[in-house]
């Protein structure tokens, strides 16, 4: 019934407002996700505006928030889906409370670009949520879909 949705590129939000019009139950924050609040400034990748990623900067054009600051605590979470440009994992730590209070289904891409730009180990988000007690149930492409075997 409800979907609540972050978008840090702000090349990409009048195309989001656009796509969104008619669909009044989904709610966005301009803005990223990460394990702590902080400023950060976009990088697009020439050739791909969609593929952008973050560089911390006290002067940034983005601000990141963590999910559970971003999330009441009563809101039930079903699903978490992240395609952040390697910012999954971060985005997950700063996601802990509300994963431990709802086990949602975790849907995570894994491209390696943590590895790359934040220096993170390889599969750091899967690992992430493994040792959280989810487990891999599929994979579609380059996006992980996981839940959680604990009660």
């Amino acid at each position: 019934g409800r979907v609540v949705a972050f978008e840090a590129n702000k090349s990409l939000r009048p195309f989001l407002d656009h796509n969104l019009r008619e669909t009044p139950n989904v709610e966005v924050h301009y803005g990223g996700l990460s394990d702590e609040a902080s400023p950060v400034v976009t990088v697009l990748r020439p050739g791909n505006i969609g593929a952008t990623w973050m560089k911390p900067a006290p002067d940034g054009d983005c601000y990141l928030n963590t999910l559970d600051a971003a999330m009441p605590r009563k809101v039930p979470v079903d699903l978490i889906q992240l395609d952040i440009e390697g910012y999954e994992y971060k985005a997950l730590i700063g996601a802990k409370r509300l994963i431990e209070t709802h086990r949602p289904v975790c849907m995570i891409e894994e491209t390696g670009l943590g590895t790359r730009y934040f220096g993170e180990p390889p599969d750091a988000a899967q690992r992430l949520l493994e040792g959280w007690g989810y487990k891999l149930v599929k994979k579609v492409h380059r996006d992980l879909i996981m839940v959680c075997g604990r009660s």
